[in-house]
Formats: C-alpha cells, sequence, structure tokens
C-alpha cells in the first residue's frame, strides 16, 4: 500500500485478564493536538426494536427571560411559549441566553436499552439537562454531538432541556446559528454500543486492490458481553463482496481502534463514478447480533503532488460552486465541486450518491483582531474542527477541509490544521485568508485559497498566490522555498452585485457569463490552478427562480469542450470534423454517446476515445451536407442525461448589410416640416425641434421622436436638446438631413441618410463633451469601476404599440433554453404574463440574498418584462415590432452593435426607446470579473446606427 499506516499496530494486545484477541485489531492512539470528540452514530438496527428511533425536533418550549438559576427554570411552568416553526429566529436575534424543552415519552421497549440523544446542531454555548440534571457542556453551531442519558432517566417520562448562551463574544462572534437549528433524535442502542465507526480506504501503487480501514470505538457497559465485530460489504445490487478478514475480536478497554481488511479491484469511487458500496458494522453479543451500523462508503483516495491534486491518480480540476443544497442540481449543471459551510449529512450523503467533491468547511466568517491569537478561543476553533472531521469522516465527497472564512490566520488556526493533519493523513486542508502567513511561520494549510481573483489579469492570476486586488500582497510568494501549493479560487466569478448595473439593463447577468467562462478555461490550462467555487448563485439555486447565469456556469463547466462553434464544409466523402478536449476528470470520452441531427438525417455514435484533457477529433458520418446546413449535438452520459448540447452550422457565412437603394425618395418642404417620402413611408423632421418627430410605414407610425445620442455614464442627463443648425437634402439615391445641435454642453452633429426604401443610416460626431471619462477605480466588493463610459450610441423613441422585440446575432453560446436572454435567436414581449420560476417574464430582479416579487397589478403599471429591455448584444437585426402586426422597425449591424428597449422618463415621452449602442461596458461589475475595455472616447468621436423599416 502507497499510504503508511499512521496508527501504533501491534501484533497482540494483553489485558490484566490474560486475554490475548485477534491480530486484526490495532489500537488508535490519541490526537496529542485536542482529544477526538465521540459523536455516536444512529444505527441501522438494534435487535429486539423495530422502532429504535424517535425524531424529538420539534415541540421544543423556549424560555426567553432566564432567572439565573437553570434547574429552577427547568422546574418553573411559566415563562415558556411554544417554537412554532424552528427556522424562524427572527425575533431570537437579540437574546443571548434561551432555555428549550420538552417532555417525552421514553417506550418500553427501551427499557434494557442504553438511551442517547443526537443533536445535529445548537448555538453556540449547549448545556444539556435531562430531568433536572445536568450532562455535559457543547461549544459549536451547526456541529452534531451526542450524549448518553440512560443514567439520568427513570419512568416513562423525561424532560430534556438545552440552555443556550449565543452571546456574540470570541469566536461565537463570527459564527451564525440560533438556538436548537438543526434535527435532533433520540434513540436506543445496547448495553455494549458502537460508539464510533468511520471509514477511509487506501488503495495500492496501481489504484485497484484497496484496504478498507474501519476506525472504531465500542462503549462497553457490559464487560460479560464483549463480542466480536462483523463487517459486511455489498454492491448496489445488493451483492457480497469478499473482505478479508471480516471478523474482529472487540478491545475491552474502550479505546479507539481500527481493522482493516482487503478488498480485490473494487470500483473506484470519483464525482464521475460516484460507485457506492454499503458496509455494514454489525456488533455481536454472545455470538447474537445486538445492533448494526450502515456507512455508504466509496473506495477513493487523494493524493497532493506539487501544485497538483489526485483522486485515484487522476488530476482533479474543481468546477465548483460555492453552496447550493441539492447535489443533482449542481451535478446536472456540470458542477463537480462545492464549497460548503453548513453542510447536513444527508446532503454529504447525496453527493457521495451523484458525484460531487465537497470542501467541508467550518462555519467561520471574518474572524479578525482576537480569537485567531486568543489562547481563550483556541478550544472553539478546535471544537468546530474535531467535530466537523468526526461527523463527516466516512464521506467519500469530502476531499478538503476548511478551516474558516476569510479569516486573519493565527496560533488557533495553526492548532486546528495541525489536529485536522493528525486526524486525517489524506484529505487536504484549506484555510483562507491564506495570504497573511509570515515566511518565518508555518502554513497552517495544504491548498493556498485565493478569493476573487482578475479574470483581467490573465491566466497566471490563478495559479500565482494572488490576493485579491483591494488585500494586502501575499507573504507565501516571499517564501524563500516555493511551498508547491495547489491554488483553489473558493470564490470567484461573483454574481452581480451592482444594483445600478441591473436596473439599467438586465443584460448584465447575461454579460457575467462571459467570466466564468474565461475564469474556467484559465483555470483548467493553467498548471497549479486546482480550480474554484463561483459564488453568489446559491439563492437562485435553492428558489424557484433560475437566473441566466445557472445556463451560463453549465456551458462554461461543460467538460466536452469543441474548439469552434462552426464546422468546415467537409470534402466529398469526407465526414465532418471537428476538434475537441475532454474536460472530464475520470471520464474517457468513450463513455459518451453523442446523437446528431442534421436535416432530415439523424444518428448516435460513442465519443472518440480520448482521455482526460486529451485533444482529438471529433469525425461524425452524417453524409452529404452543404454550407448552411446546421448540426444539433446532443452529448449523454450512460444514465441518459444530457450533459451538454451545441448547434453549429457548417461553413456559416457572414452576415450582410443592405445595401441603399438606386432610386432616391421624394423630400418635400412646408413651413414648419420637412416630409422625406419612400417605398411605404414617410418621415417628418420638425424644423423647430431639429429632429425626425414622425415616421410613418405602411400606415403605422413607427418613429415618434430622435435621434437622441445614448452616452452613459457622461454625468449629463441629456434630456434637453438645443438645434442650432438644419438641414435637408439629397445626395446620390439618398436624402440627407444634416443637424447640429447640443445637450448642455454636449456638442453634436447628426447626419441621417434614407434611401427611398425606408434604410435609415445615422451618423453622429461628438464634437465636444465637457466632463472627463470616468476614471478607473479600485475599491473592496462591487465598489470598483472599470473606468469608461457605459454606452455610446443612438436612440430613437417608437409608438408606444410596439409590443415585442425579436433579434437575430452572435451569441456567447450556441444553445440555449426557450426565452433565455441571451440565446442567439428569440423574442421577447413588452409585457408577458410571470411565469413562476421564468426570470425572463418577470419585470423586477431580486437584489443579492433578495427576493423575485410576483407582481399583482395590471401590465400596463409595471415595467417591461427583463427579456424585452435587457440588451441584445452583437445583433446582427434586432425587430421592434408594433401589437397585432409584423410591422416595426429593424436595426442592422454586422455583429459589432447592441440593442436594448427602455421606458423613457422624459416628461412628454410616452413611447419606448430602441437604443442601439456602438460601444458599451458593464464597468462595474467588480470582484475580478470580466468587464471589456473601458469605453473611452475623445473629442470628435464618430460612429453610425443602420435601421430599417420593417414588413414579414
Amino acid at each position: 500500500m502507497k499510504n503508511i499506516v499512521f496508527f501504533s499496530i501491534f501484533c497482540f494486545f494483553a489485558f490484566s485478564t490474560g486475554e490475548i484477541f485477534a491480530q486484526q485489531v490495532s489500537l488508535i492512539p490519541s490526537n496529542d493536538v485536542w482529544e477526538r470528540p465521540e459523536i455516536v452514530p444512529i444505527p441501522s438496527s438494534v435487535e429486539g426494536l423495530k422502532n429504535f428511533k424517535i425524531d424529538i425536533s420539534d415541540q421544543w418550549l423556549v424560555k426567553n427571560k432566564l432567572s439565573g438559576d437553570i434547574k429552577a427554570d427547568i422546574a418553573s411552568h411559566t415563562g415558556w411559549e411554544p417554537i412554532v416553526n424552528r427556522n424562524d429566529r427572527r425575533r431570537w436575534n437579540n437574546l443571548s441566553e434561551r432555555l428549550f424543552k420538552q417532555e417525552i415519552t421514553i417506550p418500553g421497549s427501551f427499557d434494557d436499552k442504553r438511551i442517547i440523544i443526537r443533536f445535529g446542531g445548537v448555538a453556540h454555548t449547549a448545556k444539556l439537562y435531562v430531568n433536572g440534571n445536568y450532562v455535559r457542556d457543547h461549544w459549536g453551531s451547526y456541529m452534531a454531538w451526542s450524549a448518553d442519558i440512560t443514567e439520568y432517566i427513570s419512568g416513562s417520562k423525561a424532560v430534556i432541556a438545552v440552555y443556550t448562551n449565543e452571546e456574540r463574544t470570541g469566536l461565537a462572534s463570527f459564527i451564525s446559528g440560533n438556538g436548537i437549528h438543526r434535527e435532533v433524535t433520540l434513540f436506543a442502542v445496547p448495553q455494549n454500543y458502537i460508539a464510533r465507526a468511520n471509514i477511509e480506504t487506501d488503495l495500492d501503487s496501481d489504484y485497484k486492490d484497496a484496504v478498507l480501514r474501519v476506525k472504531m470505538k465500542v462503549k462497553i457497559h457490559n464487560p460479560q458481553q464483549v463480542g466480536k465485530l462483523v463487517l459486511s460489504l455489498a454492491d448496489k445490487g445488493g451483492s457480497k463482496i469478499s473482505l478479508n478478514p471480516s471478523k474482529f475480536d472487540v478491545p475491552k478497554s474502550e479505546e479507539d481502534f481500527y481493522v482493516e481488511s482487503f478488498v480485490s479491484n473494487p470500483l473506484k469511487w470519483d464525482a464521475e463514478h460516484p460507485n457506492l458500496y454499503k458496509l455494514t458494522a454489525c456488533l455481536l453479543a454472545d455470538g447474537e447480533k445486538s445492533q448494526s451500523v450502515e456507512r455508504n462508503i466509496g473506495f477513493r483516495e487523494i493524493e497532493r503532488r506539487g501544485h497538483q491534486v489526485f483522486v485515484n491518480g487522476q488530476e482533479v480540476k474543481f468546477r465548483g460552486m460555492w453552496g447550493g443544497n441539492d447535489a443533482k442540481q449542481l451535478r446536472d449543471i456540470n458542477v463537480n465541486h462545492t464549497r460548503q459551510k453548513w453542510a447536513t449529512e444527508s446532503f454529504l450523503d447525496s453527493c457521495d450518491y451523484y458525484g460531487v467533491y465537497v470542501l467541508d468547511e467550518n462555519p467561520v466568517d471574518f474572524a479578525k483582531y482576537g480569537p485567531e491569537i486568543d489562547p481563550e478561543c483556541a478550544y472553539q476553533w478546535l471544537s468546530l474542527t474535531s467535530d466537523l472531521i468526526e461527523r463527516d469522516y466516512s464521506h467519500p465527497s469530502v476531499v478538503m477541509w476548511g478551516l474558516g472564512n476569510e479569516s486573519f490566520h493565527g496560533p488557533n488556526v495553526l492548532t486546528a490544521y495541525r489536529y485536522a493533519k493528525k486526524e486525517d493523513l489524506q484529505r487536504q486542508v484549506m484555510f483562507s485568508w491564506s495570504n497573511r502567513v509570515k515566511t518565518t511561520e508555518e502554513l497552517p494549510f495544504d491548498i493556498y485559497s485565493f478569493h476573487y481573483p482578475n479574470v483581467l489579469f490573465g491566466p497566471n492570476e490563478m495559479r500565482d498566490y494572488g490576493a485579491s486586488v483591494w488585500m494586502a500582497n501575499s507573504l507565501v510568494k516571499e517564501r524563500e522555498k516555493d511551498p508547491q501549493l495547489p491554488v483553489i479560487c473558493d470564490e470567484y466569478a461573483h454574481v452581480v452585485l451592482n444594483a445600478a448595473e441591473k436596473e439599467r439593463d438586465p443584460n448584465v447577468h447575461n454579460f457575467w457569463g462571459e467570466s466564468i467562462k474565461l475564469f474556467w478555461d484559465y483555470m483548467y490550462n493553467t498548471p497549479g490552478a486546482l480550480g474554484g467555487d463561483q459564488f453568489g448563485m446559491f439563492p437562485s439555486l435553492n428558489s424557484k427562480v433560475e437566473i441566466p447565469e445557472v445556463w451560463l456556469t453549465r456551458k462554461a463547466y461543460s467538460p466536452v469542450h469543441l474548439e469552434k462553434d462552426y464546422f468546415n464544409l467537409p470534402q466529398k466523402g469526407e465526414a465532418l470534423k471537428i476538434k475537441m478536449q475532454n474536460r472530464f476528470c475520470h471520464t474517457n470520452m468513450n463513455e459518451i454517446t453523442m446523437k446528431w441531427k442534421v436535416g432530415d438525417k439523424a444518428g448516435a455514435m460513442i465519443c472518440p476515445e480520448l482521455a482526460p484533457a486529451e485533444f482529438g477529433t471529433l469525425s461524425i458520418p452524417v453524409g452529404k451536407v452543404k454550407t448552411g446546413d446546421v448540426v444539433e449535438m446532443q452529448f449523454l452520459r450512460n444514465d441518459g442525461f444530457q450533459l451538454d448540447e451545441f448547434t453549429l452550422t457548417i461553413d456559416p457565412q457572414p452576415f450582410v448589410l443592405p445595401e441603399i437603394s438606386d432610386q432616391s425618395p421624394e423630400i418635400n418642404e412646408s413651413e414648419r416640416y420637412y416630409t422625406i417620402t419612400g417605398a411605404d413611408f414617410s418621415i417628418k423632421v420638425d424644423k423647430y425641434q431639429g429632429l425626425i418627430t414622425s415616421g410613418v410605414y405602411k400606415g403605422r407610425e413607427i418613429i415618434t421622436y430622435g435621434p437622441m445620442l445614448q452616452f452613459t455614464g457622461s454625468n449629463i442627463e441629456l434630456r434637453e436638446w438645443w438645434c442650432d443648425n438644419l438641414s435637408v437634402s439629397k445626395e446620390g439615391a439618398e436624402a440627407v438631413i444634416d443637424i447640429f445641435g447640443n445637450y448642455a454642453g454636449i456638442w453634436v452633429r447628426y447626419e441621417i441618410r434614407i434611401d427611398s426604401k425606408g434604410l435609415i443610416t445615422t451618423g453622429y460626431e461628438i464634437r465636444r463633451f465637457p466632463d472627463p471619462t470616468p476614471r478607473f477605480e479600485t475599491l473592496p466588493w462591487n465598489g470598483t469601476h472599470q473606468g469608461g463610459f457605459s454606452e455610446v450610441g443612438i436612440a430613437y423613441e417608437l409608438s408606444a404599440d410596439i409590443d415585442r422585440l425579436q433579434w437575430n446575432r452572435k451569441a456567447l453560446w450556441t444553445v440555449y433554453p426557450p426565452n433565455h436572454i441571451g440565446a442567439a435567436k428569440g423574442v421577447a414581449y413588452k409585457y408577458a404574463d410571470e411565469i413562476e420560476g421564468d426570470w425572463s417574464t418577470y419585470t423586477n430582479d431580486g437584489r443579492f440574498f433578495g427576493s423575485f416579487s410576483q407582481r399583482q397589478i395590471a401590465p400596463e403599471e409595471t415595467g417591461f418584462t427583463n427579456n424585452f429591455r435587457g440588451m441584445k448584444e452583437n445583433i446582427r437585426t434586432a425587430t421592434a415590432l408594433l401589437e397585432g402586426s409584423n410591422i416595426g422597425i429593424q436595426v442592422i449591424s454586422p455583429e459589432t452593435d447592441a440593442v436594448r428597449m427602455s421606458k423613457p422618463e422624459w416628461r412628454g415621452h410616452n413611447g419606448i426607446f430602441i437604443i442601439t449602442d456602438n460601444l458599451w461596458n458593464y464597468p462595474q461589475l467588480g470582484l475580478g470579473n470580466y468587464m471589456k475595455e473601458p469605453v473611452i472616447i475623445q473629442q470628435g468621436y464618430k460612429n453610425k446606427v443602420m435601421m430599417r423599416f420593417y414588413s414579414e
């Protein structure tokens, strides 16, 4: 075996009785850093009892005003109130001391058994009393703990009481949790019972055969019935797997011990092949079964070699998510890793089952300036760490322990690290912040934690022992010898925090998708970058509203990576070919089925044999194809789940802009207006206002005002237009409107060219603007400003009867779900019935950690839907259509411009603005997210926008 067994191993153990027990049992020395906690596992069976456990999570009474005498308060019958919902803690937030109790009935069948109570989590200091008798203390929120309360029970009734002190002092100042906030279970066990059953596996050098190691403790209350321990192993189909040996004598010493069994070539567990076995540890008394404990186990081994982490000998890269409480949901959006601060046991069970790696972290947040160095707080760090490891040790999904979030390093953190390393040699340990450990001090981590790298700094940022741009530099870089640490960005690509950006344009959600794509490409392709955990999406994952970022993450994290988003036209007789990369960690691409369809032809094939990280060629034997054909592809796991899909065009042709008509429109002049008339349209130019005030097409007014300069970020409200000069003339086959004026200091020249078919080309020149360009600012969190303007372009006001926008554009991905704001093609309605869970139909946007309200008022009183008002970038066409018709106005661009719809706030304007931007950015995303190059223009900046009247 590669791993050296780190316990003291003896061939024989002799006790005062002179009895010698089996050679296979080995004692586990105590952890000399901190006492190993004992959390009694809930049995899977207890001989003689059908119902051996009782859920007492609810029915608690609470007393919020205490006298100072806990036992007297327990005995008192006044001042108690029922807890209607134990998750409703709002009314308790200002209380530091409370008392909980409930009276329970002890079944008669428990009479000859030991009675255990197990708490899933109590905050922070807890004292347990049974029938007025003090039993034990515990410290630490969200952590399981147990107590044997047999000696305190007499008769069929028992009053269980828990005193809690939640005063925000010491480490408790940096941990959430209120009262009894997790499940509570009462259960019966035999007089001699299993008090510990933790599992680890050790693979041989070929990662084939395994040693199954079971760390045990048996509590002895009847020395006359100390028996044997029998292990059995079954696969998912229930078939028994050979264990050698499988039967062991139990030591009478009540010390921790371990046993080992050899397993020949078991299926291995990894996040892509979550092969689980069921291990049953059965305790025998006088040869008869007395109790069993079951564990779902996976045979897997974790190793760190320099900057890399391996599972079963294969390098892993973490496509991660911070939070989330549904392992299947995470897996199905191609997430293979989750950072968890408050993981429940049932959630970890599901990660074992579905295949998600877990960074299992204690609940400490932002502990600074005291608790990390205060000796009085050392026990708190150690209590949290030891409880976490004891509870979750057997889960194969847990690959890393976390010692705290965004906290300062100190001796208490280092001591917790030393405890973890003595207790668990395989798993790695992480702590954030990692950057400020002095070069002369021992590092309290194996994995370097880096929050919010800046994607604009390039791929090396993902492995460079960095620190967020507003933090102090990393001292780890200054060490004489590189400690060879993998770097995990366990918080990165924060979803959009800036409320102003979201209010202005919901497409900022979709734009953010470029961040996750760039980050993951860099992480995957950079040696030493272990991966990361995207932060901020978990409120949506846990709600009924699927924000656009969910799909964007699924696509970016896809293990199927195609090098292009189109096919070249093959030579006659050749297959369609495209270069691909396998971005799985443990899966050969030949385990994936690909279904394809081209027109009326379809087929399915096994993907080529490509090892993880390997490049190769995907060849599809579709037969005869032609330019413009569309190939639909679906990539399926063995369980039939579609993990990715693509729609690629064969030899796509560039979008061609319309040509100017060779006939000229008519120009007529009256005292107030110029009127330009062509095929089915007329445009009025108001001489006084110096703008177009009407554009009628096929008898319907579509344009009502414009053009207007779009210059977001200029700090000037462009509402008041002063025209200094206007002329209308003919040049060639076009009418030309020449306008010069200003918006309170911003001087603009417009040149609007109109042909006889209604093609309108609006050229503009910003001759002068008084305000300086917004400067770059680096501030914490969402205060960062990339610099530059947000939008530069042209707007026109359209009729209020416009009710939808349809578009065709170059999108980030080739496939999107229905109504996704980022889709390459689609139709968005101005008003729509809100569909629960469909973000595109909502008219508002919940802020971070906020909720999405369901408006119950008339549509005309609300704003526009998110999809309608969200910017459509890189358009070919964007068409605004009148209600009940296929008539409207169409913006045209060679995939260089963006269009969004807006409800005007200007007095006297009641229509809809169609805004076409030549330049745009979202400069306030912050937190290292992708932002385009700053939009910086000089005096005299020129550009143009093309649009035309449209009908089908």
